[in-house]
């Protein structure tokens, strides 16, 4: 089963065209790698096709079916993300896995039953694969919306980088899941084809092993260096152990001051081994500490960012609206009757 080695169904010729339609909306309920595609489309001139284009901010794949339920003359094409995609997403994040999956399925659910009401009045486009593909999104976008947007002209492109261990864990956790295994099959055969990428996204196992390996480097490299720290001292006492135990064989000191200096200082320097140690371990504990509040830090400053770049557009949707409001005819028309009314206030005052 193809869930997501960044392939496509095998084309099949051109895709039927469904008509240019009036009105074109698009969406990323699934959020995630949609905004590179976008970009491409908008380079190609989707903003500019003499087609009223509108963008559905919201990541909630239930506002897709209410756009195209009080928009029923327009079409809407839909990006979506691949659950072992989004799950190795997920947890670069710091989510669970099977909390991350419960959340593709939802969505994916929800998506689905839009489209299947609305199949002529939506387009479905896998984000990885059109981010891979530039060129074969432009082309079966003009096919079935019968436009004319320019193919791009820049390098071929690429898809984001995941553990290769998070891609494994991730494909597994897919696998093993009836569910989402069925949507995404659906969602697949349901979808624009844009052929293969350039590369599978998933790892080979010797790349997944590699992977692993670099991951935990800088964990063993540190649990190394206490070891051999925690030998070195255990040598070092061992030694003034046999120095103390030739002393005891060559006399019998027991009565004497030098034997008991030589307990106090072996006394002291087994406190002092005991202190090092103990530092020893209280720097591994706190060393793991500073990773996690790291990890932590670094989840909600991705958070920061998803949340910034989200406002930035609903901004910039508002903007566009003001903009039209002043440039339509009925503002210019009626700029009389407000030049009256602020008149009449300011005589009032």
């Amino acid at each position: 089963m193809n869930l997501n080695h960044n392939k496509a169904p095998s084309d099949g010729g051109p895709v039927p065209s469904i008509g240019r339609p009036e009105h074109l909306g698009i969406a990323s309920p699934f959020g995630g790698d949609a905004r590179a595609p976008m970009d491409t489309l908008a380079r190609a001139g989707l903003s500019s096709a003499s087609l009223p284009l509108h963008t559905i901010e919201s990541e909630n794949a239930e506002a897709v079916a209410g756009w195209l339920e009080n928009n029923p003359q327009r079409h809407c094409v839909i990006f979506w993300q691949s659950p072992v995609t989004a799950l190795a997403q997920a947890m670069a994040e710091g989510q669970a896995p099977d909390e991350a999956l419960a959340e593709w399925t939802a969505r994916a659910e929800s998506v689905l039953a839009a489209v299947r009401k609305n199949r002529r009045r939506t387009t479905l486009i896998e984000s990885t694969l059109a981010q891979a593909n530039p060129g074969a999104l432009i082309e079966r976008l003009n096919q079935r919306l019968d436009l004319s947007l320019a193919m791009p002209t820049h390098s071929p492109g690429t898809h984001e980088e995941h553990d290769p261990v998070e891609l494994l864990i991730a494909e597994r956790a897919v696998v093993t899941n009836t569910q989402a295994r069925r949507l995404a099959q659906e969602l697949q055969a349901t979808s624009l084809p844009l052929g293969q990428g350039d590369e599978d996204l998933l790892p080979d196992s010797l790349t997944a092993w590699h992977g692993y390996q670099q991951h935990g480097n800088t964990e063993r490299a540190e649990a190394e260096r206490l070891r051999a720290q925690n030998r070195e001292l255990r040598q070092e006492q061992q030694k003034l152990k046999t120095q103390i135990d030739e002393l005891k064989g060559k006399a019998d000191l027991s009565q004497s001051g030098e034997y008991q200096d030589l307990k106090e200082e072996n006394d002291l320097l087994l406190q002092q081994l005991h202190h090092v140690q103990e530092e020893l371990e209280s720097y591994y504990l706190g060393s793991r500490d500073i990773q996690q509040k790291y990890d932590k830090a670094e989840a909600e400053r991705k958070k920061l960012k998803r949340e910034c770049n989200s406002a930035l557009q609903r901004a910039d949707v508002l903007q566009k609206k003001i903009d039209s409001m002043r440039a339509s005819r009925s503002w210019r028309l009626t700029k009389p009757l407000r030049v009256g009314n602020f008149l009449k206030r300011k005589r009032a005052k």
